[in-house]
């Protein structure tokens, strides 16, 4: 059996979206696929991602979430980590962030540290650029989000991700090719049906090339 674990927040839990967001698209996905196969294997996905999270919650109920579903040590477990748009928050009143940079550095170190007790399976995603025109102060007027706060937290994140040799997907990117603006809801945060389905087409990929599920496999 494969468990596949995927952290985050409301992006992964899958906010806004009638189809329940690229964690739970992923999740239909993978039933189609066994049920597809002749063979007999189990793949169990877990969307355990939160609404508002940041790393360092994160890291309070990491242990915790996975040992409720430690299943067998010689099983292959996979973990994905998409985490960053509310740490990069700026908190207008305050003229602070919710998580500082230098915080945001530390929590990634620590949940690689975390991860690597159960699995080397290990892959972040980085976060999706924002429409400023709706996230800069104007719908929430407490918080500013930006793409430059995006872009700098993210840069962290590469530069942890290479150090520690973990595999890093840049979705920020692929938004980016793709009319970002079209990709997103209307709030300009997070992602619309089609934004998901970007997310979701380069999940596929990941655990394709990782070798957990070939999706052309058919009875």
């Amino acid at each position: 059996m494969s468990q596949i674990f995927a952290f985050g927040d409301s992006i992964t839990w899958g906010c806004w979206d009638v189809n329940g967001g690229w964690a739970d698209l992923l999740k239909k996905e993978i039933v189609q696929y066994l049920d597809n196969l002749s063979m007999d294997r189990e793949i169990v996905f877990y969307n355990l991602g939160i609404p508002s999270n940041r790393t360092d919650q994160l890291i309070q109920r990491f242990k915790g979430e996975v040992d409720a579903r430690f299943d067998d040590d010689n099983q292959e477990r996979y973990f994905i980590f998409a985490f960053g748009a509310n740490d990069a928050a700026f908190k207008i009143k305050e003229q602070v962030f919710r998580l500082s940079i230098d915080e945001y550095e530390a929590n990634i170190r620590k949940i690689i540290e975390l991860t690597k007790e159960y699995s080397d399976n290990i892959v972040f995603l980085n976060t999706t650029p924002v429409d400023e025109s709706k996230t800069d102060g104007v719908l929430n007027p407490s918080k500013s989000r930006k793409n430059e706060y995006v872009d700098k937290y993210n840069e962290v994140l590469a530069k942890v991700c290479s150090e520690k040799g973990i595999g890093l997907i840049d979705i920020n990117t692929e938004f980016k090719k793709n009319e970002y603006i079209k990709l997103l809801y209307e709030d300009g945060l997070h992602p619309n049906t089609k934004g998901h389905q970007v997310i979701l087409d380069l999940m596929k990929e990941y655990l394709k090339d990782k070798g957990v599920i070939d999706w052309a496999v058919e009875k």
